[in-house]
């Protein structure tokens, strides 16, 4: 009775009871495995919570979700060897764990094991067809390796079996946003909103309204979220870009003072200050921001690419080229798909001579975006330049000989 009555608590939220009833649980009863692997779930205390996985499986060795469970616990101590060993074990005594399943193929597909990811997709989907969340497990999976095609399939069935799915319909839309179908997008978010207004799906709403130009929705779609949810930071940020592109300039720095004055280091708040601040004229401010936003960045890498990259441009505005270059090259390193900063790499390296450089970083460029207008242009300058240093190389050779 306190084995069932904690887990009530624990889905209940109220984890302290829980926690006090497991521990009752085991105090009558040692052995109890499943009571064990519960309450490790539960502790923040990570030598603590193996303790009881382990007690879990030395009473129960068998005990798959504490093999899950542990192999969550070395996983995140960055032990991925003995979380894979540990999964494939919870997947010996239990392999239609989804969860187990989808964490041990993500790994496989890390180490460069593809093929074997998706054939634990594929035993799972033959084990439970109609189960939409093995559907939506396995489209993630194949979006991820970039079959777009299959991965909309395999959505599509998800939401088949299970319309009010909320997981495989903002899936589904932001697939939708890769493939440019923003209407369709929209209204699957939506949808996903009408079952469940979570602020997560709001936002992710209000980003596809304010990268497609829609500003008045955005601006309401954000504010809806931050008046239900004003502990959102990353919305109020979004809803700074809005007043940043209407040119509402007090306003957008005002949110932003408002973010920073809860996270001092939220990097994202800094970038967009520092934008701000550059279209505002005020470059120190903004060449402080940015070395500030970009020296401290860790990750997300896409983020501190950027960083790295709008840090460049305001050295490249100051003539501080060596500098420029190198957070220029930090940039590509981190997002080698970030153009704007091959390009510029490729205009210093340029003006400095050293051409072979800056053809390969124009190449790569050029591989991203071949139409671009100020790429093709400099490719060109580039050829002439070539041109004339072999011509003049040549002549200098004849001089030489005769």
């Amino acid at each position: 009775m306190h084995y069932n009555y904690a887990n009530l608590q624990k889905d209940l939220g109220n984890t302290n009871l829980a926690k006090y009833h497991y521990e009752e649980a085991i105090r009558l009863w040692p052995g109890h495995s499943s009571a064990h692997n519960n309450l490790g779930t539960l502790l923040n205390d990570t030598t603590a919570a193996e303790t009881h996985f382990r007690l879990a499986l030395k009473a129960h060795p068998q005990h798959a979700h504490a093999y899950f469970n542990l192999a969550n616990l070395r996983q995140q101590q960055g032990r991925v060897g003995e979380a894979v060993a540990l999964l494939e074990e919870s997947l010996r005594y239990d392999a239609t764990n989804r969860d187990a399943v989808s964490a041990l193929a993500g790994l496989y597909g890390d180490a460069g094991r593809p093929a074997e990811a998706e054939n634990l997709h594929l035993a799972l989907l033959g084990a439970r067809p109609t189960d939409p969340v093995v559907h939506n497990n396995y489209a993630a999976f194949l979006q991820r390796i970039g079959r777009r095609e299959a991965a909309l399939r395999h959505y599509e069935a998800a939401l088949g079996l299970d319309p009010e799915h909320t997981v495989a319909l903002v899936n589904t839309a932001r697939l939708m946003r890769t493939l440019d179908h923003n209407k369709q997008a929209e209204i699957l978010y939506k949808r996903a909103l009408a079952v469940a207004w979570e602020p997560e799906i709001g936002e992710s709403l209000g980003k596809l309204y304010l990268n497609t130009g829609r500003l008045e929705d955005a601006e309401a779609t954000f504010n809806t979220v931050l008046r239900l949810h004003p502990e959102m930071l990353s919305s109020r940020v979004y809803l700074a870009r809005v007043k940043l592109q209407q040119r509402s300039y007090v306003e957008s720095e005002g949110l932003l003072r408002l973010v920073l004055a809860q996270s001092p280091h939220h990097q994202e708040a800094l970038f967009q200050l520092s934008l701000l601040y550059t279209h505002t004229n005020r470059t120190q401010d903004a060449l402080s921001l940015a070395r500030l936003a970009a020296h401290n960045c860790s990750r997300p890498p896409t983020l501190c690419a950027h960083l790295h990259a709008h840090y460049g441009d305001l050295l490249n505005d100051r003539n501080n080229v060596d500098q420029a270059a190198q957070s220029y090259q930090l940039a590509v390193e981190l997002e080698p798909t970030l153009t704007h900063a091959h390009v510029n790499l490729g205009a210093l390296y340029h003006t400095k001579g050293d051409y072979a450089r800056a053809w390969r970083h124009y190449l790569t460029a050029h591989g991203q975006e071949p139409s671009n207008s100020l790429l093709l242009e400099n490719m060109e300058k580039l050829r002439r330049a070539q041109n004339l240093q072999q011509a003049t190389t040549s002549m200098a050779h004849c001089l030489n000989k005769s």
